[in-house]
C-alpha cells in the first residue's frame, strides 16, 4: 500500500540496479565529484581530539564519556577543519559520520573529506532528510 505512494510527478530509471527508479528531475553524480579526501596530519598532536559517533556526529572527545584507552601521542592524527565530513571507517556501516564544526584531530583510521571546488558547503549537496542531522 505505501509502496504505491509516489511523491514526485515523474520517475526515470537510474541506470543502477541497486537504486532503481529516481525522480525524473534528479541527476546522478559520482561521490568523487562532490568531495575530495584530505590527509593533513598533526605535527604536534596538541589539537582538540574529536570523536565520531553514529549518535552525535563529530564532537570534542572531552565532552564524552569514553572508556577506551588514549594513545600515548596524537602526532600523526588527521586534522579536520569546520565543514569537513569525517567518517569513522570502522563504524561507517552504522552511519558513524558527521560534518565537524570544530578544528581538531581524529584517528588516522578515519576518512576526512572536503567539498570539491565549486561547492561552498556540504549543505549545498542534495541529500536525504537523515543527512541533515549531521550537517
Amino acid at each position: 500500500m505505501i509502496g504505491d505512494l509516489k511523491p514526485h510527478a515523474a520517475y526515470k530509471d537510474s541506470g543502477q540496479d541497486w537504486l532503481g527508479s529516481i525522480p525524473a528531475h534528479w541527476g546522478l553524480l559520482r561521490a568523487k565529484r562532490l568531495f575530495r579526501e584530505v590527509d593533513e596530519r598533526s605535527k604536534t598532536g596538541k589539537e582538540e581530539l574529536l570523536s565520531v559517533s553514529h549518535l552525535t556526529g563529530v564532537t570534542p572527545r572531552r565532552l564524552k564519556t569514553v572508556t577506551m584507552f588514549m594513545a600515548e601521542s596524537n602526532v600523526g592524527h588527521k586534522v579536520c577543519r569546520p565543514g569537513d565530513l569525517v567518517i569513522n571507517t570502522l563504524w561507517a556501516w552504522m552511519a558513524a559520520l558527521g560534518v565537524t564544526r570544530d578544528t581538531g584531530i581524529v584517528s588516522p583510521a578515519y576518512g576526512v573529506y572536503r567539498p570539491s571546488d565549486g561547492l561552498e558547503t556540504w549543505s549545498s549537496i542534495p541529500c536525504g532528510p537523515g543527512w541533515r542531522r549531521w550537517a
